[in-house]
């Protein structure tokens, strides 16, 4: 059960971070620079969002991920990369760039946005470091971000054209599943299969995600009575963070239907006037948010669902064993709040202006 729960939370946050919907291209490539994207509607493409001017990288192999790696690092002295290795608050400056250790063989390195420092051996590594660490973007929001012209045009050229046909012919949405896990105490094995394509009029099924299995005689030495059971806190915390996302949905749908009902009053007044160009400004505005909130949805319902399966697993095996490791990738609640309250303050406050427009009828 400890592997298996320690899988399903790897799977979920290489999904990437809790999403955030961005009003400007501006903001998307500011707030992204030296992310790794990886393009989730079309086939899992990366991108490296070069961290000083904004521009993106297509990494189609292994040796353009290295190449980049070459080509976009800067040179760290032995001194200053001991102290990211050490120093989280220093390497978390440096999140997103690519350092080349100049004082010994010129060794590539990148640095996570938790202030891990990852080696960049060869272009495998490279490849598998960037795939690892990518955060799912989706197709119009990556449109926003310019791509270098120092990058493989030739190579993107061709992912657009297959893209593009890909989108004029299909006869199935394409799924893409992880593998198995161990087989539980109670003889099941689970895994996660996530939407890569989705073919426009098409409904396809995902693939089994659950399969019975026969289940091995456990070790009873296997676990060490000095290592502390982390079960409790970690079903605890699966509720909070269950809690929190449902909260969560409620006050979008309650924060949608405010401003539906205000496109509803503010399309009955009379046009005409100075007003009729504040009204138009604040239906914009509300049609704009009612957007933001549907994709919130969408991705709140999947974080639900989420932690509803990471309790069923729990759940499942009481006496199971959860190590420190495994609790400590699980988000805490007050993190989770944080970034909401972040989205829900600039929601609202685009909701009370379009509240304030009523007042000038």
């Amino acid at each position: 059960m400890k592997k298996q729960f320690t899988i399903f939370l790897v799977a979920l946050f290489a999904l990437g971070l809790f999403p955030i919907n961005f009003s400007s291209a501006a903001d998307l490539t500011t707030k992204l620079k030296g992310r790794i994207l990886l393009q989730v509607e079309n086939h899992g493409e990366a991108w490296y969002v070069e961290p000083k001017t904004g521009e993106r990288f297509y990494m189609a192999n292994g040796d353009e991920a290295y190449n980049i790696m070459r080509n976009l690092g800067v040179g760290v002295t032995n001194k200053d990369l001991e102290r990211i290795k050490t120093d989280k608050n220093f390497a978390k400056k440096h999140s997103g760039k690519i350092f080349l250790q100049v004082e010994d063989k010129g060794q590539a390195y990148y640095v996570d946005f938790s202030g891990n420092l990852h080696y960049l051996k060869n272009g495998s590594e490279a490849y598998g470091v960037m795939k690892n660490l990518g955060l799912g973007i989706t197709s119009s929001n990556l449109e926003k971000i310019s791509i270098s012209q120092k990058s493989n045009l030739s190579t993107v050229g061709k992912i657009n054209e297959i893209n593009t046909l890909s989108q004029i012919v299909c006869a199935a949405d394409t799924w893409s599943c992880d593998t198995w896990s161990e087989c539980s105490a109670i003889g099941q094995q689970t895994r996660i299969c996530r939407l890569t394509y989705d073919c426009p009029n098409i409904s396809t099924p995902s693939w089994a995600t659950t399969q019975n299995c026969t289940p091995t005689i456990s070790n009873p030495t296997q676990t060490t009575p000095a290592e502390k059971n982390y079960y409790i806190q970690a079903k605890s915390r699966c509720n909070m963070l269950f809690d929190v996302y449902e909260s969560y949905g409620a006050w979008l749908q309650d924060t949608s239907d405010q401003f539906r009902s205000a496109v509803l009053t503010l399309s009955g007044y009379s046009t005409g006037g100075l007003y009729s160009e504040v009204r138009d400004a604040a239906i914009k505005l509300a049609n704009s948010n009612i957007t933001i909130i549907s994709d919130q949805q969408i991705n709140n319902k999947q974080w639900i669902s989420y932690w509803d399966n990471a309790l069923e697993i729990l759940n499942k095996d009481p006496e199971g064993f959860i190590s420190k490791a495994t609790y400590d990738l699980i988000k805490t609640p007050d993190r989770l709040t944080t970034e909401i309250e972040g989205i829900k303050k600039s929601i609202n406050i685009s909701l009370n202006s379009v509240l304030d427009s009523l007042r000038y009828h």
